[in-house]
């Protein structure tokens, strides 16, 4: 799950309605101070990984990149994030490329 709004509710859920073993990847920014128990992640085997590293440079280059890119394959398969057992099966046979999943 890649977490890129930055809403600390959505942050909320993705932590806590992802299923066991899933990877969150945050990139969204502020989520500003939460209080949080740790045992959601440790309790169901959850990667969490944040990623803030890149530079200006990174950002112009990728601004560049992103009109010469097909983006289509990563908006054609929002779902609610309840069909994720569906979204993975659909994902591991090759139907899907990419899946969002709404949180609402």
């Amino acid at each position: 799950i890649v977490e890129i709004t930055g809403d600390p509710d959505v942050l909320n859920l993705a932590l806590h309605e992802s299923p066991a073993n899933a990877t969150l990847l945050l990139l969204g920014l502020p989520y500003g101070e939460r209080q949080f128990s740790f045992e959601t992640v440790a309790a169901f085997d959850k990667t969490v990984t944040g990623s803030v590293g890149s530079t200006a440079e990174d950002f112009e280059a990728a601004i560049e990149l992103l009109p010469k890119l097909d983006l289509t394959p990563y908006f054609r398969s929002p779902m609610p994030l309840q069909n994720f057992e569906k979204a993975w099966t659909q994902y591991k046979t090759g139907e899907l490329f990419k899946i969002i999943f709404d949180f609402n």
